[in-house]
């Protein structure tokens, strides 16, 4: 968290203050933060009006030249009972994603800090459109959800459908063993509204 904070700072001074938005609102409150609303921004070249935005980052992975970034079907939560990840989690108020690519002269993610940040690669995105997206592949909630719970099942670490630009992965390492979407950075740049370097 402390470092989302150092992003945060960071964009603020070099990615929200250009031109292009007209309005852009930190919602610091920890209600904001579960609720999947970092900033709420407007760009009226874009037809965006206070649009709640979640900013995401590959904190874990700076300077690997990420090709994917996943997108969270479920996890294991503080009770031990597995819940609806972020992005099916219909009551979350999110209406886009502020996908982050890191760079930054530490190799360490715990010593990332404002100044030794030396670029994000970021893409915005749509909630919804990437749900349809999804869905026109044959995807919808139930099924992605039926997915998460049969990997669990099966101790199943991935499943790639041949031929298609994204993958499904059972992170069995880590506390939360969240499975995800794992989608290739070329289809966020391909959907997404705007593909920027900071």
């Amino acid at each position: 968290m402390a470092a989302e904070r150092e992003l945060a700072r960071y964009l603020d001074k070099h990615l929200y203050c250009k031109d292009m938005f007209s309005k852009a609102e930190r919602t610091d409150s920890a209600k904001n933060q579960i609720d999947g609303s970092d900033i709420i921004v407007s760009i009226p070249g874009l037809k965006i009006s206070d649009a709640i935005v979640d900013e995401k980052a590959s904190i874990y992975y700076i300077n690997k030249d990420l090709r994917t970034f996943v997108l969270e079907i479920s996890f294991l939560n503080k009770g031990f009972q597995y819940s609806e990840g972020w992005f099916v989690n219909d009551s979350l108020s999110t209406d886009y994603y502020l996908m982050q690519w890191i760079k930054a002269n530490v190799t360490d993610p715990w010593q990332v800090k404002e100044n030794n940040i030396s670029e994000i690669e970021c893409v915005l995105i749509s909630k919804s459109k990437l749900k349809e997206y999804f869905e026109s592949e044959g995807y919808n909630k139930n099924r992605l959800l039926n997915i998460a719970q049969q990997m669990r099942v099966n101790n199943t670490k991935m499943i790639a459908p041949s031929g298609k630009p994204y993958r499904f992965f059972f992170t069995q390492n880590l506390a939360e063993r969240p499975v995800n979407i794992l989608l290739n950075k070329e289809e966020y740049i391909r959907l997404g509204e705007f593909h920027y370097f900071v």
